[in-house]
């Protein structure tokens, strides 16, 4: 299995083209406007979770209505939103929901559900644009490797 993609760094202004210096590891996206925008028509997501916090999701339609764990989807649903109106808003269509969620324990398990994914999406003919991978924070130790796995 090879899987193809890119690290992308910020973007270079100005006539020197000085590179802008992430603040806490992210750049403020506020009020800007990609030059040539992409479009993704489809992406997935691969979020990491603790075992417990993954057997509690998946059994959310077995739940009353009113609990915490519906709070959770709704922050889930939320970011998806938020994902899909700001890259909306900086000019991309992008769709409004992953086609796939896979859930990771370890940073391993992150490898072995690209090849998940990636197997889906052949089997269905489609064509995935982009893999979106939720780490539980930023200090992670999976962070600073994820991009170096083949």
């Amino acid at each position: 299995l090879c899987l193809w993609g890119r690290e992308l760094w910020s973007s270079r202004f100005g006539f020197q083209d000085p590179v802008v210096v992430p603040k806490d590891g992210a750049w403020s996206l506020d009020n800007q406007r990609l030059y040539l925008p992409a479009i993704c028509r489809s992406y997935s997501l691969i979020a990491m979770v603790n075992p417990l916090e993954q057997r509690t999701l998946e059994s959310v339609f077995t739940l009353p209505q009113f609990t915490p764990l519906l709070l959770y989807l709704e922050a889930f649903r939320a970011f998806c939103h938020a994902l899909h109106h700001k890259a909306t808003q900086m000019g991309m269509g992008f769709p409004p929901w992953p086609d796939l969620l896979k859930y990771a324990r370890t940073k391993e398990d992150i490898v072995l559900l690209f090849s998940e994914v990636s197997t889906e999406y052949r089997q269905t003919g489609t064509t995935c644009d982009l893999i979106l991978v939720v780490l539980p924070s930023k200090n992670s130790d999976v962070y600073s490797k994820l991009p170096h796995y083949h």
